[in-house]
């Protein structure tokens, strides 16, 4: 599959400190919400029988250190095939269309830890993550 990708957009981010994270902490689960939508273009010929999908994360990851909670978007163009539903796409063309979404999660995650515990930052564990929230 070929994709051609807009550069992720942060939404919101958020980093609560421990301190503020142990007084709602017994409240807070890890949320992982996915979403893959096929957008409809104002000029749809530009893109030919390409397709354009959005691809969104929203999340809450509670760590012993921190809360950090937040929302991430891209588009992404699907090219020189057309999809219509989500369903068109196989399991691993999404996690294909998702991965970006999370390696900046990753990414932020890591940097803000790094300036706000002065230390080397925490990488984020997904697969440990989202088997917690089940």
């Amino acid at each position: 599959m070929e994709v051609t990708r807009f550069n992720p957009k942060v939404d919101t981010f958020s980093y609560y400190s421990t301190s503020r994270a142990e007084q709602v902490l017994d409240t807070i689960s890890t949320v992982l919400n996915v979403g893959l939508t096929p957008l409809q273009l104002k000029y749809p010929a530009t893109y030919g029988d390409s397709s354009v999908i959005g691809t969104r994360l929203d999340f809450t990851f509670p760590l012993e250190e921190f809360v950090v909670t937040g929302s991430i978007s891209q588009v992404n163009t699907v090219m020189n095939r057309s999809i219509e539903h989500i369903e068109d796409l196989s399991a691993e063309e999404v996690n294909e269309l998702i991965l970006p979404l999370f390696d900046t999660v990753q990414r932020l995650t890591y940097d803000v830890s790094e300036i706000a515990l002065d230390e080397p930052g925490i990488s984020l564990d997904f697969e440990q993550l989202t088997k917690e929230s089940q």
